[in-house]
């Protein structure tokens, strides 16, 4: 089925396209140049139990298209540390 006809798809692209309008109007703190957002990602948020690294996402990294601008930020959830239910140590 084409991605016009299907509406599961025609959501996901919809979505997209609205992440792809909020990011054109997000401006670089550091040049003001349209385009700033989410660049990569860092795994190795701690455990709240035996505080080892997991694989859920640590932080982000922010960054500008036309300065290279780079900046690190929290999880966008507030998360700081992580269920022992995604530790590879408290449950392997």
């Amino acid at each position: 089925m084409r991605a016009d006809s299907n509406p599961s798809r025609m959501k996901v692209i919809d979505e997209l396209a609205n992440k792809m309008a909020e990011r054109l109007i997000t401006l670089c703190p550091n040049c003001r140049t349209p385009g700033w957002g989410q660049i990569k990602s860092f795994k190795g948020l701690k455990c709240s139990l035996c505080f080892s690294e997991t694989e859920l996402v640590k932080y982000e990294i922010f960054g500008c298209v036309k300065c290279n601008y780079l900046e690190n930020q929290n999880r966008h959830d507030g998360l700081t540390e992580a269920d022992p239910k995604y530790c590879n140590y408290c449950n392997p």
